[in-house]
């Protein structure tokens, strides 16, 4: 015969606290700081049953690009983009939470001519494991044209629907990401954390660096 259970609190088992309240109007509070709630199937722990609306991000990672303002790189041949000064790395590693997914790269910073004009492609790439490098399906690019009055910035966005055999190892498949940039032979100097105003360069400091310099931000979407 059906029938409810009607109860205010659900309490801890030890301590007897209320860990749990449930209100008149069937509102439920869980009165913990920073809650952990783990939902997954009975014996997998990397499992989960929660859904999430499509084109929901779910998970979000940040680098910031450190470099030294006012540092000149120069290539004129396919190079990594060496973002950390710090550990002399262009490489990123991601863990997915879904099996299938959609994985959005972007990177954006202010940048400064070294001359007049420059030009530069920027590309990105990722690698499951130890796996090849593959480039996602939308390259990146970046060209400007311009005298040293003018400051640019720079933006853009990579995507890709990535299935891995029948899908991720949740928890446990790392994504490597790199970008990497080409300049061309006659303005190839690349000048990170750094703008032009009116005639003159300006260098982010450190500080400044930290907080609003260059970013690259790895991201999940829920397919």
């Amino acid at each position: 015969m059906p029938s409810d259970l009607q109860i205010t609190n659900i309490r801890d088992l030890n301590n007897a606290n209320s860990a749990i309240s449930i209100a008149s109007d069937g509102q439920v509070t869980i009165a913990q700081n920073n809650p952990t709630i783990t939902l997954h199937a009975t014996g997998d722990s990397s499992s989960t049953n929660t859904t999430f609306p499509q084109g929901h991000i779910i998970k979000s990672q940040t680098h910031n690009i450190n470099l030294t303002g006012g540092t000149a790189i120069q290539s004129v041949n396919e190079t990594d983009f060496n973002y950390d000064a710090s550990n002399s790395t262009s490489t990123m590693v991601f863990t997915p939470i879904q099996e299938i997914t959609n994985l959005i790269v972007t990177i954006q910073m202010c940048l400064r001519h070294g001359t007049n004009w420059q030009s530069h492609l920027f590309r990105c790439y990722y690698k499951i494991g130890s796996g090849s490098w593959t480039q996602f399906f939308l390259e990146g690019w970046n060209c400007f044209n311009s005298n040293t009055n003018v400051s640019n910035g720079m933006f853009m966005e990579a995507r890709t629907s990535r299935r891995h055999n029948s899908g991720f190892n949740r928890g446990t498949d790392t994504v490597s990401i790199k970008w990497t940039h080409e300049g061309h032979s006659s303005g190839n100097f690349l000048v990170p954390n750094s703008y032009n105003i009116d005639a003159s360069s300006v260098d982010l400091t450190s500080t400044q660096i930290s907080q609003f310099g260059g970013l690259i931000t790895i991201s999940e979407e829920k397919v």
